[in-house]
Formats: structure tokens, C-alpha cells, sequence
């Protein structure tokens, strides 16, 4: 897994850019142009599932009567969940109660209901002891997204986890060193590239503009998603043959 820091991107990019020489400090000014066009470019990122290398597994105590409409769960950084804000509606994929009475611990799946689903509900501020279903709403006031359950679990004794999709983070600086998933380094370097080059009136060439593309793709490709498809022979019909593995008939 390569590192790297804001700096050396953003270098390689003046460079093929034609803007500094090999070598040559970043002026600060520059630097902060650079840095706000390299976040801009990762926030487009976060919204799009193919961009978003990592699904990251993460538990969460949960408060008795909290989960409503009127006084959801807060996630981001310093929310009731502290982590980072899933940035879309699909941002959390799945979801369990974790029973912490038993030894170990068991899991129960909660449904992951769309927003008409939940706006749907007759009673969507129920009560109840543990909660059968979960809503996301991505709300940004104070970078926080907000978390429902359904029913409002009046017992504080369990978990939840949650599964959240964990995009490339920002830079919060040009020094800092930063882990990046395999293959993001090009995709980010020769992208940003195409994306400063109007602003410092520079003219990408073709086989620079071809490696962006292909990077970028490679770097999408690897974050395909294995799913199970179900085979449902209500669907399939009754017109074909059908073939026995275990009979070989």
C-alpha cells in the first residue's frame, strides 16, 4: 500500500504541468490552490461508489429512546458516532444489532430502509425494546449525517454496527503522510493533473490525458464489490430443462 503526502502530488503535478522545475519549493500560495483543487477533486470522489476502495466494519453503544425523527443518531467527527460522515444515502449497506447479553456476542440484521420507506411509516416514532430497521438520512449541518431506528429501542444494553464505506480521505495538509489504497496514487496524480491544467492555462498532453483515464479506471475496477445473486426459479420459469449436479440427470 504506497504513502504519500499532499506535497509530493502536488509536485508531481506542477511538474508535468510545466509550472516548477524539478526541485523547486511550492510557494505557499500555490500550494493552497493546489490543496483546495485536490479536496475538491475527493469530495467528487465520495460520491460515487466505484471511487470508494474500503467498507469498514464499526460498532457504536447506543442511548435508550434515541434514534427518532425529532432526535436522531449524529455520525461524523464528534457525532453520537464518531467516525466519518458517510457522504451518500447507500454510504451504510448493512447493519445488526449487536446482543451484548450472550457470550459471545450475537447479531441480529436490521433492514436498511430507503428513504421512502421510512418516510412511509404510520408510526415512524414507535417504541420498542430493540429496533428491527435503520434509516440513513447524509444531513451535512455540522459535517454530521443523521441515524434513525425503527422502532426507537428503549433499552440501552446493545450495540449497533454498522457497515460504512470509507471513501479517500482529505489532505488536511501538503506534510501530512497518508496511506493510499493500490493504484489510487496515479489515478489521483494524473487526474488532478487534468483538473488544474485550465486553471494554470496548461494543455494536457494526449498520452498524459490517456494514463488519467486509465488509471482512474484500474483504480475503479478494483473496487468492484462481490455480491450473491440469487437464483429464483419463479423468475427463471418452467419452459427450459433442468439439470440435477447431485443425480447428474
Amino acid at each position: 500500500m504506497p504513502s504519500t503526502t499532499g506535497d509530493a502530488i502536488v509536485s508531481a503535478v506542477f511538474r508535468m504541468l510545466n509550472v516548477l522545475m524539478p526541485g523547486v519549493a511550492i510557494p505557499g500560495p500555490l500550494g493552497d490552490d493546489a490543496l483546495d483543487h485536490l479536496n475538491r477533486m475527493l469530495s467528487q470522489w465520495r460520491t460515487r461508489s466505484l471511487h470508494i476502495p474500503i467498507v469498514a466494519r464499526e460498532k457504536f453503544d447506543m442511548t435508550a429512546s434515541k434514534g427518532s425523527t425529532t432526535n436522531p443518531y449524529t455520525i461524523g467527527s464528534g457525532g453520537d458516532f464518531n467516525t466519518t460522515r458517510p457522504s451518500r444515502w447507500a454510504s451504510i449497506g448493512a447493519a445488526n444489532l449487536v446482543l451484548t447479553d450472550s457470550d459471545p456476542d450475537s447479531r441480529v440484521p436490521l433492514t436498511i430502509l430507503t428513504a421512502q420507506a421510512y418516510h412511509g411509516l404510520t408510526l415512524p416514532d414507535l417504541t420498542g425494546e430493540q429496533p428491527s430497521a435503520l434509516y440513513y438520512n447524509p444531513t451535512y449541518a455540522s459535517d454530521l449525517g443523521s441515524v434513525h431506528l425503527w422502532p426507537v429501542p428503549t433499552l440501552a444494553t446493545n450495540d449497533l454496527e454498522l457497515f460504512i464505506e470509507k471513501p479517500i480521505a482529505k489532505f488536511d495538509d501538503l506534510s501530512t503522510t497518508y496511506y493510499l489504497p493500490d493504484g489510487a496514487d496515479d489515478a489521483i496524480v494524473y487526474n488532478l493533473m487534468r483538473r488544474m491544467a485550465g486553471p494554470y492555462g496548461r494543455t494536457v498532453d494526449p498520452e498524459d490525458k490517456q494514463l488519467a483515464i486509465e488509471s482512474l479506471a484500474a483504480f475503479k475496477r478494483a473496487n468492484v464489490v462481490m455480491v450473491d445473486v440469487e437464483n429464483d426459479a419463479a423468475v427463471i420459469g418452467s419452459t427450459g430443462h433442468w439439470y440435477n449436479i447431485e443425480t447428474g440427470q
